[in-house]
């Protein structure tokens, strides 16, 4: 079982708001992805790489990442349709880059399992959660979507309705603006 140091979904709204800032996205709804993979992180990450693979190669996974490697693998028809602007297809991307910024050998660790009975971490442990939600926050941050239909969120921040409707299931309560204008980049 692997665990991630806690994290909660107050800090990673942050911590994804200061990424969008930073870049000069805070403002705006749609994220560009595939620009912060290809152009944004080999500035932020001197060693970072990221692989197009087959199906062949990637086999059920849409994406894998490495972050001992500072690596993310993307299968190549998930990346060809973010490339066309699919949002299941953004996410998947986004999702791995969360991996990659929030999950280091540094604060993952694997858990041994006693008596075969294997004890599920908090949610706010698990890596997979928090991935989810630094991808919601990142393409479609809370301070942006309050006030819009889950239609409206899918089109304009072009992710899939389904995570439009999550995204909006779990909006901060009176969060009408974003409370993190002091944040400096780094």
């Amino acid at each position: 079982m692997i665990k991630a140091n806690p994290t909660s979904r107050i800090q990673i709204q942050l911590y994804a708001d200061h990424i969008r800032k930073c870049i000069g996205y805070k403002n705006k709804l749609y994220f560009p992805i595939l620009k912060f993979l290809e152009i944004v992180l080999p500035t932020l990450i001197p060693n970072f790489n990221y692989e197009i693979l087959s199906k062949e190669e990637m086999g059920n996974k849409h994406g894998e990442t490495r972050p001992d490697l500072d690596l993310i693998q993307i299968r190549e028809d998930v990346y060809s349709g973010a490339c066309i602007g699919n949002g299941r297809d953004r996410m998947t991307i986004a999702h791995e880059i969360g991996h990659l910024l929030m999950h280091s050998k540094l604060n993952i660790s694997l858990c041994r399992v006693e008596n075969g009975i294997e004890e599920k971490p908090k949610i706010y442990e698990d890596p997979e959660w928090q991935a989810d939600v630094f991808t919601g926050e990142l393409l479609a941050p809370s301070y942006l979507i309050r006030d819009m239909s889950p239609e409206e969120v899918s089109k304009d921040a072009n992710i899939s309705l389904a995570a439009a409707r999550t995204q909006l299931r779990h909006l901060p309560i009176n969060h009408s603006q974003n409370p993190h204008e002091r944040r400096r980049c780094l």
